[in-house]
């Protein structure tokens, strides 16, 4: 079972092209040897992102300007979808020759930060070689009053920083050696190639550090065969390429963002029945032996709660995933069902949480098979967690070989310990009507 994004949870592999619909859930890609060095270099992407708008990327002392700071740009909605999209199929076969999986990721910090990856990876005994790619921007900030564009500027100059410093300060033999960084004049705004010397004659690595308008764009190539010139080239190719679309966003809102993914399956407006001012879908998608694409729509206010104001809010994600052979959709889902049955049959205990769950219910007309879990997680010790209750409502179907999952969370934005506002009454239909939609969707799709 390779590892996705949101990875089946029923298992399985299989060579073959049926579709099939699968858990959500964080991807791990296996990394090893010297790769390590690009999470030296890299560090933490998020850190320095404000959390609520408040608070600069990575505590960036901003410059001081005579000129008015404009407030209502905003960056453009993107996918990890839309990323990978922007790197041509061509650049890819060119420097991951053979057939690479590869992975789309959508994030965010704020109600208006942007972040989004792309990896390609194809891990082989006698070519191992990967291509990251990230991208982020950020809303802009009203006290004190900075925009998206010197915002993005603060981000690239602090990480374009933290690579001189680790140039400069590189010693002894357990440090990983960064080579010359050198700016590129002719990329974006600004940017800066970062050469990773080879700790062997086998794998040579780059990175690409690039602030095109609004965006920052990471660019990262490891390679083990052609040299650390063949490894420089790819990096600044990519980050070329992503950069020159990025650079189209000028923040005002004209910058067309098609629907991609699994997100395209249901209409926002279903989906609101559900999750309330429902902000755009995040895709993302996997490419291995079990191909997923998955969606995550997350409730998005125009306003913060008020000091000690518990609004109800919410998030819900659905999947799909790619089976074949005798572990097709039918037996994944005839496993989920079993796994939900023995569920309800006992009060799980996290450590953390005490998870109570009701027996599952058929829903008739979707798909072939459908059901749905109601599930309570309740907090073991007082205190310890935002909310008391966190309810939970899954939703499992499959047509043919293709099985879907979709997952709601209630949750309270602005904290505080009191139970989730959530009505079975008008969630259990919504959550029924979106199943319905997504599953549609998805096979036809297929």
């Amino acid at each position: 079972m390779p590892p996705p994004p949101p990875p089946p949870s029923g298992g399985g592999s299989g060579n073959g092209g049926k579709i099939a619909i699968a858990a959500i859930a964080a991807v791990a890609v296996l990394a090893g040897g010297v790769f390590g060095a690009f999470q030296l270099l890299g560090g933490d992407d998020d850190k320095g992102s404000d959390k609520g708008g408040s608070a600069r990327p990575g505590g960036v002392a901003p410059s001081a300007s005579a000129d008015p700071v404009d407030l209502k740009a905003s960056p453009r909605v993107l996918t990890g979808d839309q990323l990978c999209a922007m790197v041509p199929d061509k650049l890819i076969k060119d420097i991951i020759p053979a057939d690479p999986t590869r992975t789309g990721r959508t994030g965010s910090s704020g109600r208006q930060d942007r972040n989004a990856s792309c990896n390609w990876v194809n891990y082989r005994a006698d070519d191992d070689r990967k291509l990251d790619v990230t991208a982020n921007a950020y809303g802009p900030q009203q006290s004190p009053p900075r925009g998206s564009i010197d915002r993005a500027k603060d981000r690239y100059t602090r990480d374009k920083e933290q690579r001189e410093r680790q140039a400069a300060s590189q010693s002894g033999s357990g440090s990983v050696k960064v080579g010359k960084i050198t700016e590129l004049k002719d990329l974006g705004d600004e940017a800066v190639l970062v050469p990773i010397p080879a700790p062997s004659r086998d794998e040579t690595s780059a990175q690409v550090l690039v602030r095109a308008g609004l965006w920052v764009v990471d660019v990262r190539y490891r390679s083990t065969k052609g040299g650390q010139q063949a490894a420089e080239d790819g990096a600044r190719a990519a980050a070329a390429a992503v950069a020159k679309e990025l650079a189209k966003d000028k923040g005002d809102g004209k910058t067309k963002v098609k629907v991609e993914g699994a997100c395209r399956y249901v209409d926002i407006k279903t989906v609101a029945g559900l999750v309330p001012e429902a902000g755009p879908g995040s895709a993302g998608s996997y490419s291995g032996k079990v191909p997923q694409t998955n969606c995550r729509w997350t409730t998005e206010r125009t306003a913060a709660p008020k000091p000690g104001e518990r609004l109800p809010t919410g998030h819900l994600r659905a999947s799909t995933a790619l089976f074949s052979g005798q572990l097709n959709g039918k037996f994944q889902y005839e496993r989920k069902r079993k796994a939900a049955v023995r569920k309800a049959s006992k009060v799980t205990d996290t450590g953390i949480l005490d998870i109570t769950c009701e027996q599952p219910k058929d829903l008739p007309g979707i798909g072939e098979r459908a059901f749905v879990q109601y599930c309570l997680a309740e907090k073991q010790r007082k205190g310890t967690l935002s909310q008391n209750e966190t309810p939970y409502l899954t939703v499992f179907s499959y047509v043919g070989d293709t099985l879907v999952e979709l997952e709601f969370r209630g949750m309270n934005s602005g904290g505080g310990s009191e139970p989730v506002s959530f009505d079975r009454a008008s969630a259990d239909p919504a959550m029924a009507k979106i199943a319905k939609a997504f599953t549609a969707g998805a096979k036809k799709a297929s």
